[in-house]
Order: C-alpha cells, then sequence, then structure tokens
C-alpha cells in the first residue's frame, strides 16, 4: 500500500490549499502553511462517540478523600475505625466517624493501610465495608511481633459503590496513630468511572 500525498510546490510561501466542490477563488476548506501550520476555514467538526463511561471533563478531586487516625486507639469490640484527622475530603464526599459517603454512584479505587500499635499488642483484624456488609478479599490482618515495631497490612483495589453508599473500616485491634506525617494508619479512594 502507498501513501497518498498532496504536496505544494517548494517555495517560501506556498501553501498546500483543499476546496471543495463549491468553494472558488480565495475560499478554502483546509489551507497548511510552509511550516505545517493548518487552517480550517468553514469547517465542521462531527462529535465523536465516545463511551458513557468516558468521562473527558471529571473533576476527580470532588469524588475522592485522604483520612487518618491523628492518635493509637486500642479496639477491643469489633467497630467502625474512625479516622479523624484528614488530609483532604472532596465535595461530592461526606466523612462521619470513619465513615465515607459518596454522592455518585461508581468504581472507586479504595486503599487501606492500617499498622499496629507499638510492638507484641493485641493482633489487628479489620477489612473494608461497603453499607455496612464486609466485601471479600480486602482483610487486612497484623499479628504484631515483639522485635517488629509498627507492623502494618495495606489492602487497596476497585470497589463497586452505589450512590449514597457508605463505606468503612471495620474490625478490631490497637491501631497506631499520630497527628502529622508520621501517621501510619490511612485510608483513601477516588472515584475512578461508572458503576457497571
Amino acid at each position: 500500500m502507498a501513501d497518498f500525498k498532496i504536496k505544494s510546490t517548494a517555495g517560501t510561501g506556498n501553501k498546500t490549499l483543499i476546496q471543495s466542490q463549491d468553494q472558488s477563488g480565495s475560499s478554502y476548506a483546509i489551507q497548511v502553511g510552509d511550516a505545517g501550520a493548518t487552517t480550517l476555514t468553514n469547517a465542521t467538526m462531527t462529535a465523536g462517540t465516545i463511551g458513557s463511561a468516558v468521562n473527558l471533563n471529571n473533576d476527580s478531586q470532588k469524588d475522592a478523600w485522604h483520612i487518618f487516625r491523628s492518635a493509637s486507639q486500642n479496639i477491643t469490640s469489633a467497630a467502625i475505625l474512625d479516622f479523624d484527622n484528614n488530609v483532604f475530603i472532596g465535595s461530592a464526599i461526606s466523612e462521619s466517624a470513619g465513615r465515607i459517603t459518596v454522592t455518585s454512584a461508581g468504581l472507586y479505587f479504595v486503599s487501606v493501610c492500617l499498622a499496629a500499635h507499638d510492638t507484641g499488642n493485641t493482633n489487628v483484624d479489620f477489612a473494608v465495608r461497603i453499607d455496612g456488609t464486609i466485601v471479600n478479599g480486602t482483610k487486612c490482618y497484623v499479628n504484631p511481633d515483639s522485635a517488629v515495631y509498627y507492623s502494618n497490612a495495606v489492602w487497596s483495589g476497585p470497589l463497586r459503590v452505589g450512590a449514597g453508599g457508605v463505606i468503612d473500616v471495620y474490625g478490631s485491634g490497637y491501631i497506631q496513630g499520630h497527628a502529622n506525617t508520621d501517621a501510619m494508619t490511612t485510608f483513601s479512594g477516588f472515584r475512578i468511572g461508572a458503576k457497571t
């Protein structure tokens, strides 16, 4: 197969001009200058078909969060872990006592990092829940060793969440917390697309 080329004669100021059947004189549909600059004149650009899951103007900031524990907490009976401080909570997300409520249904990428407090304390055993139901495969478990300080477990992955859905981290254990950059117990997420 060979390329089809339309090329103007070499020389400064020469242009490649393309006219439609109804154009004449100095009216051109496409003009390509000698430096390669292209001008479309009286052209209509037809919108292409893009899948419904693609959002080219997505404001992902509104559907995102990053929260953390600011102090260590020993949870002896299974409960929702309250991430009591935040780096960021988007405008379409609300948070209350560790519960994240999403406004928009969709597929969310969620990440949880749980650090055991110090060494040799109680096991850390938590999982991610959606609307009060534990999601299979989201367990974070740490059996702290007396020789290892602040052992941790991390889970991250996509979750399908309905509009108004609530995501939380549920379980028990002695969790590390810190008020600044030393915080190692975190809960983050952001919407990556429509729920299918």
